[in-house]
Formats: structure tokens, sequence, C-alpha cells
């Protein structure tokens, strides 16, 4: 893990090491994440915050952040890949923000299966999944200003507010509806697969239903992962650069 901080390091805008740390959690896996120092910012994950990294940033002032968690279940002498989830934040100016605008998550064990399957019913591994939380700061671009990325960052919360962005309402707000409820957690559980086989076979459902053919991969080492994490890091700071404002 000292290894990846010094990795991610590299990607980061501003600061010296990045240093990852640890913590126990109650189910008996081991979590990393980004250690806060005066080179981070605290951001929202949703459920609760996170210490994230600046890795591209916009004549704007419009920064894409970071949050990295990485998780082990540890039993015995062995340490066993659980999850690694790569969220990422679009903040104005450099402060903090969230929820994340988008996760990529890459899942190994089910400890709810007790062997060695992936969870989610057939979903892809490593997978993207969207949020509908958080304020879109390209929102409020001018039209003539905006470019392809700020339109399609800011589609659903320019078209659609009112069902949205409820998550940061006031009281004062009319409440959700069920139909709102019900398609807003349709989009949270979507998953769209991060490395699938689809080119080279196609996917049948019927005969592949677990997925594990053709969209369901396994990291087979640690340095798999770190390659994957940066890769994905630098390649979405790299997509920033070129279209944000």
């Amino acid at each position: 893990m000292r290894a990846l901080g010094q990795k991610l390091t590299a990607e980061a805008q501003a600061g010296p090491n990045v240093i990852l740390t640890s913590r126990k959690l109650s189910r008996g896996s081991v979590a990393w994440s980004v250690q806060g120092s005066a080179y981070t910012k605290l951001v929202w994950t949703g459920r609760d915050h996170e210490h994230a990294i600046i890795v591209a940033q916009s004549v704007a002032g419009v920064s894409l952040m970071v949050g990295f968690t990485e998780e082990w279940i540890t039993t015995g002498q062995n340490c066993i890949f659980y999850e690694t989830r790569l969220r990422f934040y679009i903040c104005e100016n450099g402060e903090g923000g969230g929820p994340p605008a988008f996760r990529l998550e890459w899942s190994g064990y089910d400890e709810n299966a007790g062997d060695f399957v992936f969870p989610g019913a057939g979903a892809g591994h490593p997978h993207w999944q969207f949020g509908l939380g958080g304020r879109d700061p390209f929102r409020e671009v001018e039209a003539e200003q905006a470019d392809e990325i700020a339109a399609e960052l800011g589609q659903m919360a320019v078209d659609d507010t009112a069902l949205l962005l409820k998550e940061d309402a006031g009281p004062d707000q009319a409440s959700d509806s069920g139909e709102e409820l019900r398609l807003r957690s349709l989009w949270k559980r979507l998953h769209f697969p991060a490395n699938a086989a689809w080119a080279t076979t196609i996917w049948d459902p019927v005969s592949d239903p677990a997925g594990t053919k053709s969209h369901a991969w396994s990291p087979i080492s640690p340095d798999h992962i770190d390659n994957w994490v940066i890769s994905a890091v630098r390649y979405v700071a790299n997509e920033f650069g070129k279209y944000a404002v």
C-alpha cells in the first residue's frame, strides 16, 4: 500500500507524498484510504466524509478529485482481496464537495456467500456506478461557453433538477414521490462494466447468467490492482483536462 501511495503521488496536482492509512472494520477486514493532510480536501461520500486528492484542475478553478478505498479480509495468515473503490468528485475552486459524480469499483470476495464469487447477481467487475447527489459546478456555465463534457455532466441536473437534486433540498422543498425515489434508486444500482470481453464473445445471459465469462474478472496480483487504479485515475484526469471549462 505504501507503493501505491507513492504511485498516487505522481498523479496528484500538489503536495508531498500521498499516504494511505488503514483502519479495521467490524466485519474483520482492513480498509486503506487516503490520510488527511494539508494537501487533501474533505469531501462527502454520501454516507461519510473522506479525504480526496486533486488529480486535475481547469483554468476556471474546477477540480477533479479522487477518493480511494481498498479493502482486504484478513483470515489467520491470509489476506483476501475484497474491493477497491475510486470515487471521483467535481469541485469548485479546490473546495470539498460531494457526493461523488461517479465511482469505479472492483469487487472480489463476497463475504455473504462465504465463497469466492462475484457479488451483484451478474454485475460487471470492475464496473462504473453513477450517483445522483452532489452539486454540478458546470450547471451555471453560460451555454456558449459550455463544451461537450460540461453538457454531459450537467445534462441530468439541468433537465431533471426536481428529480435528481432532492438529496440537497432544504426542508421547504417538496418531498420525493414514490416514483422519483424508485427511479433514483434504479439509477444508483446500475452497474456499467469497465472490462467486458463483448467484442470477442457475445454475451448470452442464458448460458452465462453470472457474467463471469464476459464481464466479471478478478485481479491476479497486487500489481494488477495498482496498475488498474493508477490507469483509471490517469485516464479520467486526462479526459477531464481535455474537456473541463
